[in-house]
């Protein structure tokens, strides 16, 4: 018995690596920034952020990489962390920092395809909201 023999179970095999490699991506990024480990602290005071906007943050790229591994909120997640990727490119561009845009432009097309392909829980969310 061979795994992933279908098209279709492969396409899911893939979404799954996906899915799990950014996660990864956001837990090694958010767990230093909720450490405050240096030296992120100052980076975000340069950048002209708040204390505590550096454990928001963290709390969103954790929270984020964690539902990324669940499919059922996966797509949620990656809503999430299009919007912190938006903010940080945002940031970037803002203080001329353009050769550190590149890492925030590629996560932000990778979460947004997995926003796409998870839109179904978006319309089941709205039919059972909406009246």
């Amino acid at each position: 018995m061979r795994m992933f023999e279908g098209p279709g179970q492969r396409r899911a095999a893939g979404f799954l690596v996906l899915r799990g490699a950014l996660a990864l991506a956001f837990l090694l990024a958010g767990v230093p920034k909720l450490l405050a480990r240096p030296p992120l602290p100052e980076q975000f005071t340069q950048l002209g952020f708040p204390p505590w906007f550096m454990y928001l943050i963290g709390l969103l790229e954790v929270g984020g990489g964690l539902g990324l591994l669940a499919r059922r909120v996966s797509g949620y997640a990656a809503v999430v962390l299009a919007v912190v990727m938006i903010g940080a490119a945002g940031t970037l561009m803002r203080h001329g920092e353009y050769s550190k845009l590149a890492p925030s432009l590629v996560f932000l097309v990778l979460l947004s395809g997995i926003a796409y392909v998870q839109r179904d829980t978006f319309r089941r969310l709205v039919a059972r909201v909406a009246p």
